[in-house]
């Protein structure tokens, strides 16, 4: 996996989805918007653009509940996984939405494997 850094500064309106999610006063309206769209955004960059944000945390997800639009920040480091890390990431993704255990942890190996043949 290469990493990639490219430099980029403006401004983003918005607050952390950390402060959202402990906000005890958030709206369900707000915290479904966050989470539909943030996981469609995830896929979107992991499956479409084959990119992935090397510190994806709340605190580097914006969000703007005036335009109910999310931005991600510090995004000084992305990777551009291969073709088998791809399929990987959407093998652990799918084994952990159908809660197999298993194949997640095989999933788990295969990158462990396949770091440690890199060496």
């Amino acid at each position: 996996v290469g990493v990639v850094s490219k430099r980029v500064e403006s401004f983003v309106a918005g607050v952390s989805v950390k402060q959202v999610v402990s906000d005890p006063r958030r709206s369900v309206r707000h915290a479904h918007f966050i989470v539909t769209r943030g996981e469609d955004l995830y896929f979107k960059m992991l499956i479409h653009d084959n990119f992935m944000h090397a510190d994806l945390h709340p605190g580097n997800i914006l969000f703007d509940r005036h335009r109910m639009a999310l931005a991600l920040v510090d995004a000084g480091m992305v990777t551009q996984p291969s073709a088998d890390e791809r399929h990987n990431v959407i093998g652990l993704l799918e084994a952990l939405g159908e809660g197999l255990g298993g194949e997640a942890a095989d999933c788990i190996l295969r990158f462990s494997q396949s770091r440690h043949s890199q060496k």
